[in-house]
């Protein structure tokens, strides 16, 4: 060794260091070459398929104009397809830099070949914001999906905890405005480690677009499990499809282009291109995937210090004259400005370090960006859409089939008192004369109307619980839509933190007969306050006579779980009969006190009261401090809501009694009985004011023949409990 060292001169080592040099250099050469020539190809493939795709609208153009004509100024606005001319431009831009032309005008659509090792998100499934807080349909299968807080919006992880041989999340979005985006991209807070990872698309047409990624070797199947409830039409679909390319990941990274097929559907113009995004594990069960990023993303542009520009149109509704938009960040900053006459705004130097949300309040009912209530401003762009065409309209008047409708209760005993089965979609059109909503939603892990939860709580989320009836399942919009997530939202940004708050509510739900949900399972996340909806329905029925008259119900054979009093006098808790209908009776609703209707019982004051209605909030008192005697600190904060959202013109009819008295009853009149409660029993007690901006179609807080919120009410009363519930957490009040 030492005499072949020796043989070796600096003039020879130098020759040998400067070859190496070279060919590493050549390799270099050679690998950005491949590169650019493979990206331009992909490039040119788009070039050719969008000169197609412009034949093709040429000729559809030529067929419908006289269709076209006669469309609404409305319905033009919220089609938007790309203009042959628009085409024709972009097509030769891309044939030109495919080609190795020079760069276009600065508004032209990113290409493939553009990437440079930075990208912007353009839409994403899963990213600092989250699902929840995006648009559509988001469901879980086979695993528990964890979101890990740093504020009142921001995500820092997901957290999907695999339970089951195959896990999947499914999104389906409303909208999928994503024009911009070239690659698919993943980042992980740690790489995963076990099974199989699929992740793709299913386009509007059938068409599935999927990556395949081999984590490592499978963990064991495990036994004794239900198998998930899949939607097979999507999951059948999604896995018979051929991954178009195996993923590699560079540390906790991967990247991907889109192939020519999907970058064309996205830049038609069409708004819905994408019917689900979806990630399949399989062979990972449990273990837990940590994604941070699962996104379409556009190469960046150059970074700037001046923040990015917001622009867009407001589409499917006519507008008033200085009708305005707003932009609210996580911080609680909002800006404001009036649209333009054709809808555009467009909102300059906006932070890209905080999640923002783009919101249009028409007339009263808040419309959010089709991007989602909030996203995160990653670069420049001027394709954001905010739409106030209301999700279901039903033109001709028709009933809901009720036959459709599909509940799925729980296949096995659920352990914290949940009446529908753990991931589970649940179907309601609703069962009134017209059919004003066409509802799917979705169950937690643990089987309530709800984002998934956990009883820990490693984030320090201010947490709260909120029970109540039917108003409080709310069945007819989907999870995100509802009052408990939107006050999550606005109670954290006014507190500056994350918070939460757990839904779990039961139809005709009165305190008693939520007593169960409260005792397994809102008592183990350590509220420091729950929330209880208590409408006068829910009130009355907590008296075992009240009960009976009013739902037909034997009190010691019910359908709901409730209180009584046994023979020595001790109140006592008593769980639903399976046999209840053998039961049942038709209800009477008495006139205990004449000139006083059944139905205004709670609602006259304690003085005119009938002893039925005296009673009823006697037993409501027993409960409270059943409950606080065996699971203390529940610090209730009961609230009102849905009869102010109810009653409309009629909230506060005038009775006369038999003595030729006149008192106040109704909904006005049961506010200000419940208010005379609260304060003698010290009880703190939120009353949202009635108001004549929600008596009449379209802001009506609740569906006109339904009864229960509308997505307008589950934002009004997330919006009249906000300050109040800060009010308390912040210790200014009891």
């Amino acid at each position: 060794m030492i005499a072949l060292r020796n043989k070796i001169t600096p003039k020879k080592l130098f020759i040998i260091l400067a070859s190496t040099i070279l060919i590493a250099v050549l390799l270099a050469v050679s690998v950005t070459r491949l590169r650019k020539f493979l990206l331009s190809r992909i490039d040119k493939k788009v070039a050719v398929e969008m000169l197609l795709l412009k034949n093709q609208l040429e000729a559809q153009l030529a067929a419908q104009k006289p269709v076209a004509a006669a469309q609404p100024v409305q319905m033009q606005q919220t089609v938007q397809v790309i203009a042959p001319a628009d085409i024709t431009a972009r097509v030769e831009t891309l044939e030109k830099l495919a080609l190795g032309g020079v760069e276009a005008a600065s508004g032209r659509l990113p290409l493939v070949s553009d990437y440079r090792g930075t990208g912007a998100s353009v839409l994403a499934m899963i990213d600092a914001v989250g699902p929840y807080r995006k648009n559509g349909l988001f469901e879980i299968y086979g695993g528990s999906f964890r979101e890990r807080r740093s504020g009142p919006i921001q995500v820092t992880e997901a957290q999907f905890e695999i339970s089951h041989d195959e896990g999947w999340l499914i999104w389906s979005p409303d909208d999928s405005p994503a024009r911009d985006a070239t690659h698919l991209s993943l980042e992980f807070a740690a790489a995963p480690t076990a099974g199989d990872i699929t992740i793709g698309f299913v386009l509007d047409d059938g068409q599935v677009v999927s990556y395949g990624l081999q984590a490592g070797p499978a963990t064991a199947s495990p036994s004794g499990l239900l198998a998930p409830l899949l939607p097979k039409e999507i999951t059948d679909k999604a896995s018979a499809s051929q991954p178009l390319a195996s993923l590699k990941l560079s540390g906790n990274k991967a990247l991907f282009a889109l192939p020519p097929q999907m970058l064309v559907k996205l830049r038609n113009g069409q708004r819905n291109q994408i019917a689900q995004w979806f990630l399949k594990v399989k062979g990972a069960a449990g273990t837990s995937l940590r994604p941070r990023q699962i996104a379409l993303i556009r190469p960046a542009p150059p970074a700037t210090t001046a923040g990015v520009t917001l622009a867009g149109r407001v589409v499917g509704a006519e507008l008033a004259p200085g009708t305005q938009i707003e932009l609210l960040t996580e911080s609680g900053s909002l800006s404001r400005q009036a649209l333009g006459a054709d809808g555009a705004f467009a909102f300059t130097g906006v932070d890209t370090a905080q999640p923002v949300s783009l919101r249009v309040r028409h007339p009263r009912i808040l419309s959010y960006a089709t991007l989602g209530r909030w996203f995160l401003p990653s670069y420049s762009r001027n394709d954001l859409l905010v739409d106030l065409t209301p999700r279901y309209v039903n033109k001709d008047g028709h009933a809901p089939d009720q036959s459709t409708a599909r509940f799925v209760g729980p296949r096995a005993p659920s352990p914290v008192a949940a009446l529908y089965e753990p991931h589970a979609r649940q179907y309601w059109p609703g069962g009134s004369t017209v059919q004003e909503f066409d509802s799917t939603t979705f169950t937690n892990n643990y089987g309530y109307l709800d984002r998934d939860r956990f009883f820990d709580n490693p984030d320090n989320c201010v947490r709260l619980a909120s029970t109540g009836g039917s108003d409080m399942v709310a069945l007819q919009v989907r999870p995100q839509e509802k009052f408990n997530i939107l006050l999550e939202e606005s109670v954290g940004i006014a507190l500056g933190k994350c918070v939460e708050i757990i839904s779990a509510g039961a139809d005709n739900g009165d305190l008693g007969t939520n007593y169960p949900r409260i005792r397994d399972y809102t008592s183990k996340f350590n509220v420091v306050h729950t929330l209880v909806s208590m409408a006068s329905g829910l009130v009355y029925q907590v008296n075992p006579q009240m009960l009976r008259d009013g739902l037909g119900m034997d009190p010691e054979n019910s359908a709901l779980p409730n209180f009584y009093f046994d023979d020595k006098g001790v109140f006592t808790f008593r769980e639903a009969s399976p046999v209840y209908p053998v039961f049942m009776s038709k209800p009477t609703y008495p006139e205990y006190v004449k000139g006083i209707p059944f139905s205004y019982t709670l609602s006259v004051p304690f003085d005119v009261m009938p002893d039925p209605g005296k009673e009823s909030f006697r037993y409501w008192t027993e409960i409270v401090n059943y409950i606080e005697r065996k699971h203390p600190g529940q610090n209730f904060i009961f609230h009102t809501g849905v009869d102010q959202a109810q009653c409309r013109k009629s909230c506060g009819p005038t009775l006369t009694l038999e003595d030729g008295r006149k008192v106040l009853a109704g909904s006005r009149g049961y506010v200000n009985t419940l208010t005379e409660y609260c304060s003698k029993n010290g009880y703190n007690c939120i009353n949202p004011p009635f108001s004549d901006f929600y008596t009449e179609r379209p802001n009506l807080l609740t569906f006109e023949f339904d009864n229960h919120y509308s997505m307008l009410g589950h934002q009004w009363l997330a919006d009249q409990l906000t300050a109040p519930v800060v009010k308390l957490l912040n210790g200014n009040s009891r």
